[in-house]
């Protein structure tokens, strides 16, 4: 992308249109409109068809805030996280194994982990696991976890063999 507010414009984008299409379930919208957040209507009603919306908004909405603020990080982090889950409970496997890069991804840049270096590894490697044919899997993980344990030996390592 060819700035910030360009990024920001084409996953904040992203996150409107999966809203929108999540909300098309009456379940969800009846939860939503009897005051319910949207992401405790969803983890209550989602079905496993909506992964997919479920799984790009996240993602998309993770993007968009990736590099703001921590306070704007910190807000939005159990957010993204309920969401995901919500893909986990549904379709664990969804996108050779996306639930657990986005978490590989998730724990080195969420504010407040807790050594958040050894929950990373175990996620990416089983996203990995499960679809070790995404080179993205590798990719995030050489990006995120191996510059997050500043290991510049791992990092090279992952990427060769990519």
């Amino acid at each position: 992308m060819k700035d910030e507010a360009e990024k920001e414009k084409v996953h904040s984008n992203g996150v409107a249109y999966g809203k929108q299409w999540l909300l098309l379930d009456p379940d969800v919208k009846g939860a939503v409109d009897k005051g319910k957040k949207f992401e405790e209507a969803l983890a209550e009603h989602a079905k496993i068809h909506e992964v997919p919306a479920i799984y790009w908004m996240t993602v998309n909405q993770g993007r968009a805030v990736e590099n703001k603020s921590i306070a704007t990080r910190a807000a939005n982090a159990p957010i993204l996280k309920q969401y995901m889950e919500t893909v986990y409970k549904l379709g664990p496997g969804y996108y050779w194994g996306g639930v657990h890069r986005f978490f590989g991804v998730y724990f080195t840049k969420a504010p407040g982990q807790k050594d958040p270096g050894p929950d990373s590894k175990k996620q990416f490697e089983r996203a990995v696991e499960i679809g070790p044919e995404n080179l993205e899997n590798r990719v995030l993980m050489a990006e995120y976890y191996a510059t997050f344990v500043q290991d510049r030996a791992l990092y090279e390592k992952i990427l060769k063999e990519v």
